[in-house]
């Protein structure tokens, strides 16, 4: 891990980005993530929050960890249900609120299918109310995982119309005052 670093750092990489799985479950990974700041790179996460606790969000940021990526698959039951853990939409909120108290950039991600695109407005909502900085909303990907959800994805007229409301969901948003991307 540390030479690949470093290979990346010699290369110009200007962020290193954590990612999985569940990159907090790596062992060493907040050894890759400092000795990755020590090479000049700005150090981010993306991860499912669910161990981001108080003092985990306190190693982050004293591993150089300044922008934290958190996804969500809907509200509590349908992300629980998805995730297939009970409790784990809770523990994402905590890990979102966490990040949020150590300063970090938060981005709340949210992949739109047929079982969540009710969901938008509460994601939204949920965004805004905890101070999230960033919404990232996403199409389903055709790649790992994500093949076997084909089933689940938007058809091109539901696409459009939750772009549309993205689109009416962000307007009314920065109409109320928020500065949320």
């Amino acid at each position: 891990g540390i030479a690949v670093v470093d290979d990346l750092a010699d290369y110009g990489v200007p962020v290193l980005l954590f990612s999985g799985g569940e990159p907090l479950m790596r062992d060493r990974v907040y050894e890759l993530m400092s000795h990755a700041l020590e090479r000049g790179l700005h150090v981010a996460l993306s991860t499912n929050g669910t161990m981001i606790t108080e003092q985990v969000a306190k190693e982050l940021t004293a591993a150089g960890v300044n922008r934290v990526g958190i996804s969500l698959d809907g509200l509590e039951a349908t992300n629980d249900h998805f995730r297939g853990v009970e409790g784990s939409f809770e523990q994402a909120l905590g890990g979102i609120r966490a990040c949020l108290a150590e300063g970090m950039t938060v981005s709340l991600r949210y992949t739109v299918t047929k079982h969540n695109s009710t969901h938008l407005e509460g994601i939204f909502r949920l965004a805004e109310k905890e101070g999230v900085q960033r919404l990232c909303v996403y199409h389903l990907a055709y790649a790992g995982r994500g093949r076997g959800l084909l089933p689940a994805d938007l058809e091109a007229p539901e696409r459009r119309a939750m772009v549309t409301d993205i689109f009416r969901q962000t307007v009314e948003l920065h109409e109320r005052g928020g500065d949320m991307e």
